[in-house]
Formats: structure tokens, sequence, C-alpha cells
């Protein structure tokens, strides 16, 4: 369980702060209000996708504890 932790933890990190990125240079470009790259959307979903999936294995680690 240590791995899921080492590696979905900072991977999600990194999926969100290269996302927090892309919309510092937009902003930064004077495009605040432009839409998004796909790029961006992408990077969003998957520091969601990752913090649910570590979220997801620790209850069922915590819940197997408990049996």
């Amino acid at each position: 369980m240590a791995f899921i932790t080492i590696v979905l933890l900072p991977t999600s990190c990194l999926a969100g702060k290269s996302a927090s990125d892309q919309l510092d240079l937009r902003t930064e470009a004077g495009r605040v209000f432009a839409s998004p790259s796909w790029y961006e959307n992408v990077l969003w979903l998957l520091a969601l996708v990752l913090m649910l999936v570590w979220a997801w294995a620790m209850n069922r680690l915590w819940n197997s504890a408990d049996k």
C-alpha cells in the first residue's frame, strides 16, 4: 500500500501543478477569459482521478484492517 501512496500522490500533485502552470501562463499572457487547452483539462482530470483512486485504495485498506 505504501507503493500506492508513494506513486499516486506525487503524480497527482505533479499533474495539478502542471495544470496550474498552464493556467498561470494563460493569465500572464492576458488571456484570462480564454478557454483552457485540452492538455490543461486532461491534467486537471488526471490529478482528480489519481486523488480519487488513492482515496479509494486507502479506504479499502482501512476497512480491511477493521475486519
